[in-house]
């Protein structure tokens, strides 16, 4: 399945987020329109946030696209304890999540915003 960038929900969330300072963006892509592969996109992208969450990184949900329960977009922080979560580098984050890519899935960074093709590109 061709992934699908949604680039007008990450640039709608960039530009509200411009005055707060950058962030680190996790994109999962477009919610798919048919529901087996909206079951599979979200099933996927689940494994890459547990992943995460379970080697302290943060995930809060950033835009959703206003059609599905799922949100495609997501802020990412490092759990610093007590203290304020830290920011992350889009660069570190990259290397950290191929490390749950399996067969097909890939990324790729766009400035601050790191894309995780979950379904693939079949």
């Amino acid at each position: 399945m061709p992934f699908d960038r949604n680039e007008s929900l990450v640039q709608a969330y960039v530009e509200q987020a411009n005055a707060h300072g950058a962030e680190t963006l996790l994109n999962f892509g477009a919610v798919p329109v048919s529901r087996e592969d909206e079951e599979d996109w979200e099933a996927a992208a689940n494994v890459f946030m547990r992943a995460l969450s379970s080697r302290g990184y943060v995930l809060q949900p950033a835009r959703y696209d206003g059609h599905s329960g799922a949100c495609p977009l997501y802020t990412v922080r490092r759990n610093a304890g007590e203290q304020q979560d830290t920011p992350v580098q889009v660069d570190s984050l990259e290397s950290v999540v191929r490390q749950f890519c399996r067969e097909g899935q890939r990324t790729e960074v766009h400035g601050r915003v790191l894309d995780v093709h979950v379904l693939g590109d079949l």
